[in-house]
């Protein structure tokens, strides 16, 4: 095959037939990388998009060198988007990309963007924790905090935004942000015993007297209000005082 090749392409001049050459080499050794490289580079002059998405998923099957395969998923997923316009179709590829390695930002990005262009909530609420798990300081912190208010007000789910605002609580050293809203979000569910914790870690963070004053005052109403705990109720007191 490779010696018609040679006479197809040098001395007849018959591109096609080249072309068709390559596809048996293929068919015959699908990890022959000459012939894979060589259909891409002929299919891409050409602008044969399906029969150059076709070998490109092959190769990123076939092969089992990580960043080849990572290349291969992003050239599948430009072709989708940038060739022929349909950037769903584009979502497969950057997701194995994601699989393969959950820290290529630019992947995470591109998923981010379509999620959000296309109000796709629950895709979108995933895609920012794995963002969040590769960011960094005020980043991290931004994205977590996108993630709570799309799991409360798109999600309509406290549970979701809960987590949410533990993961933000969990990433800074003053936690008084996260805090305030946990401590509305368990009130909203009733969970007296949930607040209580919350009430108590904010008591560890207190900026001034004023703030433990107050926080103390909201243990001892829950207390006697809520968890009928009288004795628990008086000690706070005597602690505020």
């Amino acid at each position: 095959l490779r010696k018609c090749i040679d006479i197809y392409d040098k001395e007849l001049k018959q591109d096609q037939m080249v072309t068709k050459m390559y596809s048996q080499i293929l068919e015959l050794d699908p990890s022959n990388e000459e012939a894979a490289n060589e259909l891409v580079k002929r299919y891409e002059e050409n602008k044969s998009w399906n029969s150059l998405l076709h070998i490109l998923d092959q190769i990123a099957t076939m092969t089992t060198d990580k960043d080849k395969a990572i290349d291969t998923y992003y050239h599948i997923a430009s072709i989708f988007s940038s060739n022929l316009g349909n950037v769903a179709k584009s979502i497969e590829p950057l997701t194995h990309i994601i699989e393969l390695d959950p820290t290529q930002r630019k992947a995470l990005r591109q998923l981010h963007e379509f999620y959000e262009q296309r109000n796709s909530w629950q895709n979108l609420y995933d895609i920012l924790a794995k963002e969040a798990a590769v960011a960094e300081d005020a980043e991290k912190i931004e994205l977590l905090k996108r993630q709570a208010n799309i799991a409360e007000r798109n999600l309509k789910s406290t549970e979701k935004a809960i987590e949410s605002w533990e993961a933000v609580s969990a990433s800074l050293e003053d936690p008084s942000e996260a805090l305030e809203e946990l401590a509305r979000l368990y009130t909203h569910e009733h969970n007296s015993e949930a607040l209580l914790s919350v009430y108590k870690r904010r008591l560890n963070v207190a900026h001034n007297v004023e703030e433990r004053i107050d926080t103390l005052r909201q243990i001892a109403t829950l207390y006697l209000d809520r968890l009928d705990r009288r004795d628990d109720a008086i000690a706070t007191y005597r602690e505020m005082l």
